[in-house]
C-alpha cells in the first residue's frame, strides 16, 4: 500500500502596505505646531501608538489602501487572486503613516515644523555621512556621530527625509519659510486658500526635488500675469500644478519664457 504524505500547512498570508493613512488635523484649531504630538489626529495614529492590524470584513467593500494605486502592496505567501487578497488577508503597516494633513487651521508660522514631523511620524529619518560642515542645503542635520578618516572627520547625520504628502491648505500663511524645503523626498504640497502675495517665495520650492504636486490657488499670487508660466518655470519637477495636468504645450510656453529671460539678462 503506498505511503501517503502529509500535506505541509500552508502559511498564512500577509498583505504589507508600506503605510498607514495620512494623520489628519484638519479643523482642529491648531495655531502653533509645538507640541503636536499631544494632538490627537482624528485619524491615522502617530508615532510610538501600536500600529493596528485591519482584518477587513469579508462582507464589506475591500480597504482602500489595500486596493489603492497609489500605494505598493507586498504580499507574502503562495499566490493567489488579488481580490482574494483583499477580502481575506489582515494588512499590516510598515510605517504608520507619509503624510500629514493640516488644513484649516489658524497657522501662520512653520516654525518646528521638522520638529513636529519627527515626533508624530515612524522613522521621519534617514542617515547619511558627510565630510565637515556645511551640510547640503536640503537638510538640517542633527549629528549623530563621527569618524575619523586618515586626515578627515566623518560625520554620521541624521536628516528627515520620509514625508511624502502635507496639506497645508486654507490656513494663514503669508510666505513660505525655508522649514518647507528641508523634505527631500515630498511629492504633494497643498498650500491654496492661504495668503501668499510674493512668487519670489514659490521659488524656494525650487530645491525640493522630488516635488511633483502643488497647489497655490486661492492666494493672491494666483491672479498675477502668467502665474502658471512662472510656478513651472521655478518648479520643473511638477507634473500637476492646481489639480491639473501640466501639459506639453505649458513646457513649451515655460521654455519660451526661460529663453526669453535669459535674453532679457543679457541685453
Amino acid at each position: 500500500m503506498p505511503t501517503v504524505k502529509a500535506v505541509p500547512a500552508r502559511p498564512p498570508y500577509r498583505c504589507k502596505v508600506p503605510a498607514g493613512p495620512p494623520l489628519d488635523y484638519c479643523f482642529m484649531d491648531i495655531s502653533s505646531l509645538k507640541n503636536l504630538q499631544e494632538v490627537k489626529p482624528m485619524s491615522g495614529f502617530v508615532k510610538g501608538q501600536p500600529a493596528p492590524v485591519v482584518q477587513p470584513n469579508k462582507s464589506a467593500t475591500p480597504p482602500a489602501l489595500v486596493s489603492n494605486a497609489a500605494i505598493s502592496t507586498t504580499c507574502e505567501g503562495p499566490s493567489q487572486p488579488m481580490q482574494q487578497v483583499q477580502q481575506s488577508t489582515p494588512v499590516e503597516y510598515e510605517r504608520n503613516s507619509l503624510a500629514i494633513k493640516l488644513s484649516n487651521n489658524p497657522l501662520a508660522s512653520l516654525t518646528e515644523l521638522q520638529e513636529a514631523v519627527a515626533s508624530v511620524l515612524d522613522e521621519p529619518v534617514s542617515f547619511s555621512v558627510f565630510p565637515l560642515p556645511p551640510f547640503p542645503w536640503c537638510y538640517t542635520p542633527v549629528i549623530v556621530g563621527a569618524v575619523q578618516d586618515n586626515k578627515s572627520i566623518l560625520y554620521l547625520v541624521c536628516v528627515q527625509a520620509e514625508l511624502r504628502w502635507l496639506d497645508l491648505s486654507q490656513c494663514k500663511l503669508t510666505s513660505i519659510q525655508d522649514e518647507l524645503t528641508k523634505f527631500p523626498k515630498l511629492q504633494m504640497l497643498y498650500l491654496h486658500a492661504n495668503q501668499l502675495t510674493k512668487l519670489s517665495e514659490v521659488k524656494k520650492l525650487g530645491k525640493l526635488a522630488s516635488l511633483q504636486k502643488l497647489t497655490l490657488h486661492g492666494n493672491p499670487i494666483a491672479e498675477l500675469p502668467h502665474y502658471k508660466t512662472q510656478v513651472l518655470s521655478c518648479i520643473p519637477t511638477l507634473r500637476e500644478l492646481d489639480f491639473v495636468a501640466v501639459s506639453k504645450l505649458d513646457r513649451d510656453t515655460v521654455a519660451v519664457h526661460i529663453k526669453t529671460e535669459h535674453g532679457r539678462r543679457k541685453s
